[in-house]
């Protein structure tokens, strides 16, 4: 995702990338619910979070020239973190793109904007309308249509009704005209928007707000497309290596999915049976990401749930179909499965059975009623050892912690800190990379890091760390 002046393996470069990685999943998981509690946690994250990401990315990009790579996330801006000369929205693969700071810096404004607004639907809307008219006017009905889609799946969309709506005109609009900077001109108040400020402030036209759903060719290849993408953010699911990567691809499916089908209803009015059936397939899916959730939640909670127990769901569906005629199974992989297929039938294995540390905070921020979680018995026995020099036995008890609870922050500092102990510098990066990513903005973790990039001469990588050490000791108390 990220490249840079530093090694590949420098474990600052691997930091940045985790903490942005984790961003695409809180969005999905605040996507499009009625309960303000959601927009709170919008509110929580990024004063807990914008932050420490903000300044370390910006002092990297500045120091050691951290860039995006390989990486094509989308983004849209807001008046005050549009860069002059850059294209209001689009993807960080496209020349001239946005830096990662600036990518961050839109995305948590564009989170804020919509969370503390009194009307987050029509904020939504407007923004993502304004945004996917961009990309129309360069790229054409089909370019604008999965640009808003992959808005949705990134996370970076808090309402996808309101982005299907958006999308929706636009989709209408082309039944109108083919060519993509008339179309825009029809679609704004006004016609075109001519510069920054009527980019900015420019609204739906009359005929926009009012336009009923008609099909068209452009329309109908647009909207196969999309459906064909539906299917291929299911795949992706399927396809999942590990929890940590099965999780938030299956948390994308609600926002997604759902923003397929209205758009599409929005789009034709009355829809064709054929395609009535997928959409009630997706919605069984979605719904089904439901019973995951509630699954983890009470599992994770102390409760009788967890994976395993939506793996005897699945299997109980499976049964359901194979009773109905489904014999070889082909119709539930297609329509309800979930689970990547040697899950289903091998049950949880080793990288299935806990929440990692590296998309911890957005999922227990969320789900766990006690986020921070408590000592376990064998931290406290760990810190006795660590105290009188046992430090081979602090680190067997703390690794026996760490396995069963991999997001524990305390645990992850205490096994870095016996590490500096035995002068094990190696193994100081290797336990407090994890530890920033759950709390970045504790000044303990920057401060072992500082310590063991010196010991290890990476003198340039160590300036970093003792500058983070001195940001977050301004943050330190507002989260403790």
């Amino acid at each position: 995702m990220l490249d840079s002046d530093l090694p590949s393996s420098d474990p600052l470069l691997a930091l940045a990338e985790y903490l942005i990685a984790e961003l695409p999943l809180l969005g999905r998981l605040c996507q499009d619910s009625p309960d303000p509690r959601r927009r709170d946690l919008v509110r929580r994250y990024c004063a807990r979070r914008e932050l420490p990401l903000i300044p370390l990315v910006v002092w990297l990009e500045q120091e050691c020239g951290l860039r995006f790579a390989d990486a094509r996330l989308p983004y849209r801006h807001y008046g005050a973190t549009w860069p002059h000369g850059q294209p209001f929205s689009g993807y960080t693969d496209e020349r001239p793109g946005p830096s990662p700071g600036q990518w961050l810096m839109a995305v948590f404004s564009t989170w804020k904007v919509i969370a503390f607004n009194e009307s987050p639907a029509d904020c939504e809307a407007h923004s993502v309308f304004r945004a996917a008219l961009w990309v129309c006017s360069h790229a054409g009905v089909t370019a604008a249509l999965h640009y808003v889609l992959d808005l949705v799946d990134a996370g970076l969309v808090l309402c996808p009704d309101a982005a299907a709506w958006a999308a929706s005109r636009i989709a209408i609009g082309a039944a109108e005209t083919s060519e993509p900077r008339e179309l825009v001109a029809r679609l704004v108040e006004g016609g075109a928007p001519t510069g920054p400020g009527a980019r900015l402030l420019g609204v739906p036209s009359r005929e926009a707000w009012h336009a009923e759903g008609r099909s068209s060719p452009a329309a109908a290849s647009a909207l196969e497309s999309l459906i064909g993408r539906g299917w291929a953010l299911v795949e992706r699911a399927r396809e999942a290596m590990s929890l940590d990567e099965w999780l938030p691809a299956v948390l994308a499916l609600p926002g997604t999915l759902r923003f397929i089908a209205r758009v599409v209803t929005l789009t034709l009015g009355e829809v064709p049976t054929e395609v009535d059936a997928i959409l009630s397939q997706f919605e069984e899916l979605w719904c089904d990401v439901a019973v995951i959730v509630g699954l983890l939640e009470i599992g994770e909670n102390g409760g009788p749930g967890g994976l395993p127990m939506f793996v005897d769901y699945e299997r109980d569906l499976q049964r359901r179909f194979h009773d109905s005629g489904d014999v070889a199974g082909q119709r539930f992989r297609r329509e309800r499965l979930l689970l990547p297929a040697r899950i289903l039938t091998s049950g949880v294995t080793a990288g299935w059975t806990a929440v990692g540390w590296r998309i911890a905070v957005p999922w227990r921020l969320h789900h766990i009623e006690d986020a921070r979680g408590r000592l376990a018995p064998e931290q406290v026995a760990a810190y006795g050892h660590a105290e009188h020099g046992e430090t081979v036995l602090a680190r067997l008890l703390l690794d026996d912690v760490l396995a069963r609870s991999p997001h524990n922050d305390a645990a992850h500092w205490l096994r870095a800190r016996t590490c500096q102990l035995d002068s094990d510098h190696q193994g100081v990066l290797d336990s407090v990379l994890s530890l920033l990513v759950l709390r970045p903005e504790q000044p303990e973790g920057w401060e072992l890091l500082a310590d063991a990039f010196n010991a290890l001469g990476s003198c340039q990588s160590a300036e970093v760390a003792r500058w983070m050490h001195v940001v977050s000791c301004g943050l330190s108390g507002r989260y403790s």
